[in-house]
């Protein structure tokens, strides 16, 4: 079969009637189980004609393949047929405008098509006309009509019966029969003259019906007493990839490779198995353009506007109310989340959700990371329709929008980042943004990395020094970078910025920092790179373009090799000839290179003198603060705690001058630091959480997470219950949707519990647990516990083994708690080993050992039984003799271990010769 012929076959829908019988037999997918049930009701009515039939409704959701059933139906029944026993199928139109006001005008189409088929001809046309009701008439129009379809039953099977054979069965395809009800039989007097006539003895015809849902189809009325009913299902994942392939057959194409089965699974996920978005969406496979697919998706909602209208108008109010939330809000959602978004409770919209269920308008799924339910709604194309009509604003930035639930999971991240760059470089920079936005969805920490976040402190100081470079001030790019709409700069990046090799080089920074905010890394990558090589002869210019590759190096390559050798090729020295903004980022830059390592701390710590003064004299509080918190820091390397307590407090009150929240933190966290080397830990604690203040009071996660990070660290030595609620509130910074460069506060979860143990705050860690349980689901795979074992070791030597060993039980009946599997049985991975390893390293008690090791259950962890064993022999070798003659009497695999804990040398030393 020909492409173009398999395209009017298949994509027009509406043409499924007159569809070849080979391209219904091939494209015949998924619904083997409801074709029995159809033909089982058939054989039985074959084997009972005539007599009291069993009617069929066969019922689902637009776009399930109800018309296509009756086709394959049809097909079957043709097979089952035979001259002895033979079955007519009369397949009335899908569209029944010809019966829309006389109920009569049903028999007439059934006799009419019938001797057609008898008679070899088509006179539909000539007596298919509309008849002008007259309700004091159709008693006996009725009558007459039936007794017309009697007449013709009799000619249609009367001349195989003749021949000897058994009586035969008339099937009557009947589609939207729902509708049929509603508008022609929706009185009782013809209802009741329908129901007679289809439970009639002497029956020779059976009916089969087709409707929308079961909510069209009133079972307790008395008239589908007649009807056995038979639901379509959605087409799972393998029957649409089944579809797909059958399609590509009939095409003379290869089946889906590697690359394209994982895409035919998301438009099947997409879907939610209707079988009419698999036929629509097919070609989808084969095209690199996405916006072909709204294209698509904007025709079908356009086609079934009315029926969408009249969908959302039958919802009750609260119904429609959960529906808008649900779509507005984003998919898939539990319930719990979706009644924040009403505020409601959630037993309050329980009723609600039930019924939308019972009505297939939503379906729910279990969550990967918690024992919740996810909704979403079925139909796509309807939520496509929705967002368009209802979502303007989100439709106007790019029609992709509309759909995202299908680019997230049809292109791989790499295809993703492509599609960005192909849209950018086509000049449509919304669709561009719309793939950066799934790209960095991906990314653990939402791509808001220290390069990123920390360009507008750059930028300004570039601007400064050049400040008609862009034609938009510092604020106004940074407001469209922090708008989530990097794109939309990327005009001016694109623009020609002059001959001065200033401006060439602060348009390159920007160019880097919009490509790199789209998640085009590479892209970004080579941009720095080629506005450094045409600025390189010019101090200023390569300066700005060598702190810019130099940063993106560091931070989103993780490069700080290659960016220190960067940094220290183009920075310049003491020149007076240096605008006095980038003079003033170079000695802070000096400062950073040299005041990393201690033994070059003294020359940074000149540095940062130098760029406090410079920064002092052009009145920069906020520079001056920089400068004098990198003179803490060198101090601190230096050993100098005391003059660095003293730099970093002054440092703290000049960037509270300047109101710049982020370096006053960052300066108490120097403080906090060197009070604790100093021997003054409750001090550092103190300032610590101010700095934890301070951060959460700018909703700064970065500052918030170093300031955490110090504060546990404190605590890991002093008794400190307010670190769970300091973590609690972290989290929950975290989860409140604002972005930066810190990492998940899960990499500080061990720390949190060695600072819980030392201060036996169990109460306290209980009540997290429980309620941040979805928090600890959806982290679990990230959570640390390495601190716990050197937690033990330290609190057995500073309060005592019977504390430790009241600490180990308590720790790990929560931890076991904290990894268990959804199941409420299997672990998720071995988090038992690094504990077991760090407290074998660090402990020299045998005794607590062997304590620890018995606390260890078999069903804590996947190895929990071979761990225990571990430290039960590392306690009998320590001791033992020790040594390689201790290590001889044990198993090879143990004794590697006991290397490996105590640091001895790999194999044992040579024999010495006799």
């Amino acid at each position: 079969m020909s492409a173009s012929k398999l395209q009017g076959a298949v994509i027009q829908t509406f043409l499924t009637h007159r569809m070849e019988d080979e391209t219904v037999r091939a494209l015949n997918t998924g619904r083997t189980r409801e074709t029995e049930e159809v033909m089982d009701a058939v054989r039985r009515n074959l084997s009972f004609t005539p007599g009291l039939l069993q009617h069929i409704v066969i019922y689902a959701p637009r776009g399930f393949g109800k018309s296509f059933m009756t086709r394959v139906i049809q097909l079957e029944t043709a097979a089952l047929s035979s001259p002895e026993r033979p079955i007519r199928y009369v397949l009335l139109p899908e569209e029944q405008r010809d019966v829309i006001r006389n109920p009569h005008a049903l028999l007439d189409n059934m006799t009419s098509r019938l001797a057609d088929q008898r008679l070899g001809e088509d006179r539909t046309w000539e007596k298919g006309f509309f008849r002008w009701p007259r309700p004091e008439e159709e008693a006996a129009l009725w009558d007459a009509s039936v007794s017309r379809l009697e007449a013709e039953l009799d000619a249609s099977l009367k001349l195989d019966a003749n021949l000897g054979g058994e009586p035969g069965l008339v099937i009557a395809a009947v589609e939207n029969f729902d509708t049929l009800l509603a508008t022609v039989f929706k009185d009782t007097q013809t209802e009741q003259r329908l129901r007679k006539w289809l439970g009639r003895d002497g029956n020779r015809l059976m009916l089969l019906a087709t409707g929308t849902r079961t909510a069209d189809l009133d079972y307790d009325r008395p008239l589908f007493q007649a009807f056995q009913s038979v639901r379509l299902q959605p087409w799972t994942q393998e029957e649409c990839v089944a579809y797909f392939n059958s399609r590509r057959k009939l095409e003379e194409r290869e089946p889906l490779d590697a690359h394209a089965e994982p895409k035919a699974r998301a438009i099947a996920n997409f879907i939610g198995g209707n079988p009419r978005l698999a036929q629509l969406l097919g070609d989808v496979l084969d095209t690199e353009d996405a916006l072909s697919v709204v294209v698509i998706m904007n025709a079908l909602a356009d086609k079934l506007a009315d029926y969408y209208r009249r969908r959302i108008d039958d919802l009750p109010p609260l119904a429609q109310g959960l529906v808008d939330a649900l779509i507005r809000g984003g998919e898939p959602c539990s319930a719990t989340e979706l009644a924040r978004r009403v505020g409601a409770e959630q037993s309050d919209i329980a009723r609600v959700m039930r019924d939308l269920r019972h009505a297939d308008i939503i379906r729910g799924t279990p969550a990967p990371d918690s024992k919740e339910t996810l909704f979403r709604v079925v139909d796509r194309v309807f939520v496509h329709y929705y967002r368009l009509r209802q979502l303007e604003g989100l439709v106007g930035q790019s029609p992709l929008e509309t759909i995202l639930d299908l680019l997230r999971s049809f292109y791989t991240r790499e295809e993703q980042r492509g599609q960005a760059a192909r849209y950018l470089e086509l000049g449509r920079p919304n669709e561009a943004m719309v793939f950066s936005r799934l790209v960095l969805e991906g990314e653990r920490d939402g791509g808001f990395k220290r390069y990123r976040s920390n360009f507008g402190y750059r930028l300004q100081r570039y601007l400064t020094a050049a400040p008609d470079v862009i034609g938009l001030s510092a604020d106004a790019i940074m407001t469209m970078l922090d708008s989530g709409r990097p794109s939309d700069l990327h005009a001016y990046c694109t623009a020609s910025p002059g001959a001065a090799k200033l401006a060439q080089a602060i348009h390159g920074a920007l160019h880097g920092q919009v490509l790199c905010r789209m998640a085009l890394v590479d892209e970004a990558e080579a941009t720095l790179r080629r506005a450094l090589d045409a600025v390189n002869d010019d101090p200023a210019a390569a300066f700005v373009a060598a702190e810019e590759f130099g940063s993106f190096l560091d931070v989103e390559r993780g490069d700080a090799a290659r960016a220190k050798q960067l940094w220290t090729k183009f920075l310049p020295g003491v020149d007076e000839a240096l605008p006095q903004s980038l003079m003033i980022r170079a000695c802070l830059n000096h400062t950073w290179l040299l005041g990393i390592d201690p033994r070059t701390a003294a020359d940074g710590l000149i540095w940062a003198e130098n760029a406090a003064a410079l920064a002092a004299r052009a009145g920069d509080t906020s520079e001056q603060a920089e400068a004098t918190r990198h003179k803490a820091y060198s101090l601190g390397q230096l050993g100098r705690h005391a003059e660095a307590i003293e730099a970093a407090t002054e440092a703290t009150a000049l960037a509270a001058r300047a109101g710049d929240t982020r370096e006053q933190a960052m300066a108490l966290l120097i403080a906090s630091q060197s009070l604790a080397v100093n021997g003054r830990p409750e001090e550092a604690w103190i300032t610590a959480m101010d700095a934890f203040e301070i951060a959460m009071a700018a909703r700064d996660h970065a500052g918030a997470d170093r300031a955490v990070w110090r504060a546990l660290t404190i605590a890991r030595g002093i008794s400190r219950a307010e670190c769970v609620p300091m973590f609690t509130r972290l989290v929950d910074l975290h989860q409140s949707g604002v972005t930066s460069e810190a990492p998940s506060p899960s990499a500080l979860f061990d720390d949190l519990i060695a600072a819980v143990m030392r201060a036996q705050a169990w109460d306290a860690f209980d009540q997290f647990l429980t309620s941040h349980a979805e928090w600890i689901a959806a982290n679990r795979d990230s959570l640390l516990t390495w601190l716990v074992g050197e937690a033990l070791t330290a609190i057995a030597r500073d309060e005592g083994r019977a504390v430790a060993f009241e600490t180990a039980g308590q720790a790990l009946r929560r931890l076991t708690l904290v990894f268990r599997g959804r199941d409420n049985t299997a672990l998720d991975g071995n988090w038992l080993s690094p504990i077991v390893t760090a407290f074998a390293r660090t402990c020299r008690d045998t005794g607590l050992m062997r304590d620890i090791a018995g606390l260890i259950e078999d069903q804590m962890a996947p190895d929990g039984t071979r761990l225990r064993s571990l430290l039960q022999r590392l306690a009998d070798f320590d001791d033992g003799p020790g040594g390689e003659a201790g290590l001889a009497r044990l198993d090879p695999d143990v004794a590697t271990w006991i290397r490996h804990i105590r640091d001895l040398p790999d194999t044992p030393p040579p024999r010495p010769a006799n």
